[in-house]
């Protein structure tokens, strides 16, 4: 009999952020990923029996009855695009939101409360890491210990009857080890009591035992290197690079701020529709189309937009946050074409917000930074000084090189033997740059020019164009043209 089960990532306790991150890109759908063995063991943890054949399919939606089921092959390229979002974003900071003239003035103005709040992280991190303090919560160090002593208990078993249940407690303190950055831990023996199945339980726990201690003290030492850090953004990369300890690369760590400027902010969100007011219907959506052609991570969150959509049948909200505010109602969005007159701000911060539902800038704030650029608007006419067109001097090697020789051997060179060989190479390359067309056009001659020039030989030792050569004396009293072929065979006397 065919039996058929759905599982939804919450059925395993699995996070959304847990569910990204275990559907690495292994270019199989079917298998090859942690969450194929998660679900490979759950289920045979389940039903109690090896031999029953279990398929995984990613892809059939046969039993599906809600039209918002989905199937991770239907959902694995908002994952993907997720997955690159991730590693290629910045983290928001709420000096992103301000004019760079502004941000030195407006933070020593600060409030206590405003700006990045590194709290939160750290006490999460902390409680990560372990002994937790919060009930119900374990860090790596319980998790640690709770693993060791499993393995202790097991490895005292004697006889497997009666103590059956401490192999499946070895095998749930595995399986708390995959929320860290280790590698095997789900257990390879899902459900079969036996000392066999006891080796095999164990020697794997003493693997994760060793990199569980890795990963605790590199974690140590960041937590010891953080305490004599007093700068935000040191302390902020220090606990990045302690969240990577603790669950692998990649992860990132999202600070809590505060806005600087909130009303400014609210101010701009609350304009949005004057903003817009010369642009066209749908003009974010055009601009984030048109600008995902040429901007590779604009165009992965295109993907994830179009993707989303169609999964949730909701449509994401994008609002602008455009500073600084000049009039609540003649301001323009500047991603748009502008009327004739409007006046652009020498500086300004133009920002397209995904915002999620019930979102206020009062409340803490974290985000990611999709992708950012610097881009100049020209304006279409501007005062200058006084404005000199010249060439750009150059600096090339020659190209032609001009060999004089000395007509007479004398030790040295006569400078009137110089100037007239230069004079005569200038004076044979005008004969050779006459334009073919004015000869054509002004000149019956045309066909015939440009002419060659050649050397004139008086010895007769080489090759040369002396058409002299050829006049001949007529005899005494002979009228007409000389025969060329009896001049060739009695040649000249």
């Amino acid at each position: 009999m065919l039996y058929t089960v759905i599982f939804c990532p919450s059925d395993l306790g699995l996070q959304p952020i847990d569910f990204v991150s275990m559907l690495t890109d292994q270019g199989n759908t079917e298998d090859g990923t942690a969450l194929s063995s998660l679900l490979n063991y759950v289920v045979i943890h389940t039903i109690s029996n090896t031999e029953i054949p279990i398929s995984i399919k990613f892809i059939d939606r046969t039993d599906f009855t809600l039209p918002e089921q989905v199937t991770i092959f239907e959902v694995l390229p908002l994952v993907r695009s997720i997955q690159e979002m991730l590693g290629q974003g910045r983290i928001a900071k709420p000096d992103d939101f301000l004019l760079e003239g502004q941000v030195y003035a407006v933070k020593e103005a600060a409030l206590p409360s405003q700006g990045i709040n590194l709290t939160n992280v750290e006490d999460r991190l902390t409680e990560a890491l372990g002994p937790a303090t919060t009930v119900g919560r374990k860090g790596l160090k319980d998790i640690k210990s709770d693993l060791q002593d499993a393995m202790d208990d097991a490895d005292g078993i004697v006889d497997i009857a009666g103590n059956e249940s401490l192999l499946d407690v070895l095998r749930d303190a595995l399986l708390m080890a995959t929320q860290f950055a280790t590698q095997g831990a789900i257990p390879e023996s899902e459900y079969e009591y036996s000392l066999e199945k006891r080796d095999i339980l164990s020697a794997q726990a003493a693997s994760i035992l060793s990199q569980l201690s890795t990963i605790e003290a590199k974690a140590d030492n960041g937590m010891l290197e953080l305490g004599g850090l007093v700068e935000i953004e040191d302390r902020l990369d220090k606990l990045q690079e302690i969240a990577e300890f603790l669950f692998g690369r990649g992860y990132r760590v999202f600070p809590e701020f505060i806005f600087y400027n909130q009303s400014e902010i609210d101010s701009s969100r609350a304009n949005n529709s004057d903003l817009l007011t010369d642009a066209e219907d749908f003009a974010i959506d055009e601009w984030l189309q048109g600008i995902s052609k040429v901007r590779p991570k604009m165009s992965n969150y295109h993907l994830f937009s179009m993707v989303g959509e169609c999964l949730t049948n909701a449509i994401p909200s994008k609002e602008i946050v455009q500073l600084p505010i000049i009039s609540n109602t003649d301001d323009r969005w500047l991603n748009t074409e502008l009327s004739a007159g409007y006046e652009i701000p020498d500086e300004a911060i133009s920002m397209v917000l995904d915002l999620p539902s019930g979102y206020l800038t009062s409340s803490l704030q974290a985000g990611l930074i999709l992708d950012e650029w610097t881009e100049s608007i020209p304006n279409p006419n501007a005062i200058t000084g006084v404005a000199i067109n010249y060439d750009q001097p150059n600096v090339e090697a020659p190209n032609t090189l001009l060999l004089a020789v000395t007509p007479e051997e004398t030790g040295n060179w006569l400078w009137n033997d110089l100037m007239d060989t230069l004079n005569e190479t200038l004076s044979m390359a005008k004969k050779r740059a006459v334009d073919p067309d004015i000869l054509n056009a002004h000149s019956p001659l045309g066909h015939a020019l440009p002419a060659l020039v050649a050397a004139i030989e008086a010895g007769e030792t080489a090759p040369g164009l002396d058409f002299s050569r050829n006049i001949v004396d007529a005899e005494s009293g002979q009228i007409g043209p000389i025969s060329i072929k009896e001049y060739i065979v009695a040649g000249p006397e």
